[in-house]
């Protein structure tokens, strides 16, 4: 194995790996904030769907945990809030095309799926370069995520680590009542 291919395939895999830190450390933010208010659809006026796909809005390239002027939840004072929206309008450049390029990624690599044949080689390739523009997305968006916290109080923080472990509680539920009712990944 070349050195090019090692360091794709380590560059892949820790993209990865931060991408799922990152998906549960900011799980519990994106969940406080879908249960503080009623979808745009129970207010009596039509809205985006949320989620990914056609025709849905999506959380966008801060994953629902920066669609805060406040933290749902935590009770933010003005300064807290202004510091926030500085950190999110700061780094807002430099996420959205990293997040424009994992999005491209997939498209790339689902299109790659379909080909007839399919050429093994290919979807190698493009997964690896899905993991690093993934990876760089991740590792942005903790960069972002650490601003954040400092400042919050510590008291706001136990909070939200109170909140995240709440998360995967319920996660762990969701999954073992998947597992009982063979649930499971739908397969192709």
């Amino acid at each position: 194995m070349d050195m090019q291919r090692i360091s794709r395939w380590i560059g892949g895999f820790l993209g990865g790996a931060l991408l799922a830190l990152s998906a549960v450390a900011l799980a519990p933010l994106a969940a406080a904030d879908d249960q503080q208010a009623p979808p745009p659809a129970e207010q009596g006026r039509p809205g985006p769907r949320r989620g990914f796909g056609p025709g849905r809005s999506g959380p966008g390239p801060f994953m629902g945990m920066m669609g805060m002027m406040g933290i749902p939840g935590l009770d933010l004072s003005d300064a807290q809030r202004e510091q926030i929206k500085a950190i999110r309008d700061r780094h807002a450049e430099e996420i959205r095309p990293l997040a424009e390029r994992a999005q491209a990624g997939h498209k790339a690599l689902a299109d790659a799926t379909l080909a007839n044949p399919v050429d093994v080689n290919q979807l190698r390739v493009t997964a690896n370069e899905v993991g690093a523009a993934e990876g760089e997305l991740a590792f942005a968006r903790a960069q972002v995520q650490a601003e954040v916290l400092t400042v919050l109080t510590p008291a706001q923080r136990e909070q939200m680590a109170a909140r995240r472990k709440e998360m995967e509680q319920r996660r762990s539920q969701m999954q073992e009542r998947r597992g009982r009712r063979g649930g499971g990944p739908p397969t192709l």
